[in-house]
């Protein structure tokens, strides 16, 4: 077991890797509510290989560059940009990556991109008619390529556990994640009626993991669910988590785009 008390430097796990690690150290994260939580130190591997840093669970992190190849050498195929949703305020106005004319190109072909939440969605259910043929497909958000199981957490893909699991281990302040779930209640406002709250359950219904949700006190999110039954399904999309003071993981929305309901 790794003692991250100990000095350095620490090197990447991953075969052919071994590349020195960097280390977040732990700090307070203010929260939607106002409130603060700990996030926990970490180790993270930034080096240009493209391997998924096993040790820390985390996806591959792309180097930036549309062309860039697998670490056997190989085109890496079956990645599709995820489209018409929102960036993190950070990234809406940073400076493209620079080109290295030195660097030779492979030029290949993406899957077809992936429209919002509605793209999401009807890509969960093609891999739940060919879960086999999906295995291989990759989404791309912010540089950063997810297998499925990896950004979703839906029947299709990984349950209410792992992504209470993934929230508390999450260590890069933005991460992408695809959740189907279906309302404990309806939303109630909070944050002195700025913000409403919608509780969220497995649709699996084999644990009782929950999910908070946090969404802007517009007209678009309260009809959409302040007079929801228990029970009624939806998708969603969000890059922005957070553990609340009661210890419940939690997503946070910005965006109209970002919540559709689903057929029950």
């Amino acid at each position: 077991m790794t003692d991250e008390t100990r000095a350095g430097p620490w090197r990447c796990a991953w075969p052919g890797c071994a590349a020195v690690l960097f280390h977040s150290r732990g700090t307070e994260r203010k929260l939607a509510s106002g409130g603060t939580t700990t996030v926990a130190a970490k180790f993270s591997c930034y080096s240009d290989s493209s391997h998924s840093a096993d040790p820390h669970g985390q996806p591959i992190r792309w180097s930036g560059d549309p062309d860039a190849v697998g670490a056997s050498g190989t085109p890496r195929e079956h990645i599709h940009r995820l489209t018409d949703l929102p960036l993190p305020e950070a990234n809406k106005h940073a400076a493209p990556s620079s080109t290295r004319e030195s660097t030779p190109r492979t030029q290949y072909t993406y899957g077809s991109p992936l429209g919002g939440v509605r793209g999401l969605r009807a890509f969960s259910m093609r891999v739940a008619a060919d879960e086999e043929g999906a295995a291989n497909e990759q989404v791309r958000y912010l540089g950063i390529d997810y297998f499925w199981k990896q950004i979703a957490f839906a029947p299709t893909g990984s349950s209410f556990v792992s992504l209470d699991a993934t929230i508390r281990a999450q260590f890069q302040r933005y991460r992408a994640y695809y959740v189907e779930g279906a309302a404990k209640y309806h939303a109630y406002p909070v944050s002195n009626g700025k913000r409403l709250e919608l509780t969220l359950m497995d649709l699996s219904g084999s644990h009782d993991v929950e999910l908070s949700v946090f969404m802007p006190s517009n007209p678009y999110f309260r009809e959409l669910t302040a007079t929801v039954s228990p029970g009624a399904r939806f998708a969603l999309f969000s890059f922005d988590s957070f553990v609340k003071n009661t210890g419940r993981v939690a997503l946070s929305l910005s965006d109209e785009s970002q919540l559709v309901p689903l057929e029950n």
